[in-house]
């Protein structure tokens, strides 16, 4: 076709080219165009051959390809009109008139070189092999960093009630005021209010919105206080020795003779009443002695993403909260197992993370003869429960003694609280508390405590083989240590050990955390990777 034959191949450097030898639908141009590297003789015999075109004609289909090799009779010519037009053409300042007759003419201002390619003429020298250096393990002995808490518009609001830091600058600390928490089921192309009765309850394929409306007041002593000094733990104290003094009188204890009775204060040390994560009930003396001024109505919103959720329902969840933010207030997004303190004590203990879907899996329906629930949770408030997907195990398989569970057991209709024997005051506290909010939504369910060690006949039976589990009761000596789990990664090319941080982990360093990290931390990281687990 005529559009085929127009695609010719470009120029040899050391060539001579005639358009005369074109087919006829050029037009009547004729153009001798020598290549830079070509011989005195050879641009003669290209001249001489293009005046010949000029002057007699062009070639015939029939004996183009042989005159390419000799110099052609004018038998082999065409003539040519007088208005024809002759031109010179040399290489490298080619016209455009020239450069048109080529489909495939490049053009240097229109290709896209890359880097590196021999296409851009650069030459660029390999990058130097990384030195095999080993991480500073001296930087991963140092302790955590301390919990810094949540900021919000500039405030910092620690775990949800407030910076219990006073200021060395100002002398004074905040309180934070929940005022209305909504809550949003997002799916793919709509959202749903969810009532409040259901606020928290959680499925781990699903998506939320949570739209948090608080406002922060700012707290001051009176009286003064050390820069630095935690005021609201100093009005625990002064709470706490009140009280001792009131039970002191009331039961004739002489404290002067070192006698002492077990009063609530010593039962929140063991963990069974313990109170450090309730507000702060104030005294008609204790109003004189702090001064609080009122802030602003604020707002945030929070969108909480399960960990089975398809990638459509995480985007949407993002996205309805930027529709849903009127206030334009921050927008915290939550992954499931990274919640923030401040988050979780929005439902007051009250949280049930649940397998799969709400169409698919109701609290008070199960499919099972019962449910296993991992508790969670520095402090009461925080307490969630995580429902673990049990398939055909025994339950051996998922306790530790470490940790405490909650067993939602629907043959008797109740909810065994295990703890384990090496679990913390702190844990065991959270666990009771949790079962007795859930209790609320399950009425005709009971709460058993049970020890581990001394489970039930029924529950033993679910147990099955005890030895799927590594017992900690025959160590005698306490464990108290926090794991911590260290990201290994050579990527930026230094071979460096990150540290995974919990996001609600306890605010002192000397209170452990038994579990910081769930299995699915290591497989969101892009693999193939590395993890160091310190569990000493």
């Amino acid at each position: 076709s005529p559009q085929a034959q127009r695609k010719h191949a470009m120029m040899k450097a050391r060539k001579h080219f005639d358009m005369g030898c074109f087919p006829p639908f050029f037009g009547t141009t004729t153009t001798s165009s020598p290549a830079r590297k070509i011989s005195g003789t050879g641009r003669a015999s290209g001249r001489s051959r293009s005046k010949v075109h000029q002057r007699h004609g062009t070639l015939n289909s029939s004996t183009r390809r042989r005159t390419l090799e000799r110099k052609p009779s004018k038998e082999d010519l065409k003539p040519r009109p007088s208005w024809a037009l002759f031109a010179r053409v040399n290489e490298g300042s080619e016209t455009i008139l020239f450069r048109e007759k080529f489909a495939d003419w490049p053009e240097p201002g229109r290709i896209i070189k890359m880097k590196g390619h021999e296409s851009s003429g650069e030459v660029i020298k390999p990058p130097p092999m990384p030195e095999l250096v080993p991480a500073d393990v001296s930087q991963m002995l140092k302790s955590q960093p301390k919990f810094e808490g949540l900021r919000l518009e500039g405030e910092n609001i620690h775990r949800g009630h407030g910076n219990y830091k006073v200021s060395r600058s100002t002398f004074a600390c905040n309180r934070v005021h929940s005022q209305d928490l909504t809550k949003y089921h997002i799916k793919e192309f709509d959202n749903v209010v969810v009532t409040k009765d259901r606020h928290g309850i959680f499925y781990s394929g699903e998506g939320y919105v949570f739209r948090w409306a608080y406002t922060i007041t700012v707290v001051r002593e009176l009286e003064g206080l050390t820069p630095g000094e935690g005021l609201f733990a100093k009005d625990r104290k002064y709470q706490k020795e009140s009280l001792e003094k009131q039970l002191a009188k009331q039961h004739g204890v002489n404290r002067e003779n070192g006698k002492t009775s077990d009063s609530p204060s010593k039962k929140r040390q063991m963990g069974e009443d313990d109170s450090s994560d309730e507000e702060v009930n104030e005294s008609d003396d204790e109003t004189r002695r702090f001064l609080e001024s009122g802030g602003r109505d604020r707002c945030a919103y929070f969108f909480w993403q399960g960990e089975h959720a398809s990638i459509n329902e995480k985007g949407a969840a993002a996205l309805m909260t930027v529709e849903l933010d009127k206030e334009r207030g921050p927008q915290i997004r939550v992954v499931q197992g990274k919640e923030y303190a401040a988050f979780l004590q929005l439902f007051k203990g009250s949280m049930i993370i649940l397998y799969g879907k709400s169409d698919k899996n109701d609290i008070e329906q199960c499919q099972r003869r019962y449910r296993l629930y991992y508790v969670g949770g520095a402090a009461r408030k925080e307490g969630h429960l995580i429902e673990l997907s049990v398939q055909n195990e025994s339950l051996s398989y998922y306790l530790r003694s470490r940790g405490c569970y909650i067993l939602q057991y629907m043959a008797s209709s109740s909810l065994y609280v295990w703890i384990g024997c090496k679990a913390t005051d702190i844990s065991r506290s959270v666990a009771l508390h949790t079962a007795r909010n859930l209790k609320r939504r399950l009425t005709s369910f009971k709460v058993v405590k049970v020890m581990e060690g001394s489970e039930p006949e029924e529950m033993q039976t679910l147990m099955g083989d005890k030895s799927l589990y590594l017992s900690l009761l025959k160590i005698p000596d306490p464990v108290s240590y926090t794991p911590r789990l260290f990201h290994l990664s050579s990527s930026s090319g230094w071979f460096v050990a990150s540290e995974e941080i919990h996001m609600s982990k306890p605010d002192s360093e000397d209170t452990p955390d038994s579990f910081p990290f769930i299995q699915e931390n290591i497989y969101d990281a892009v693999q193939p990777t590395l993890f160091l687990l310190d569990a000493v």
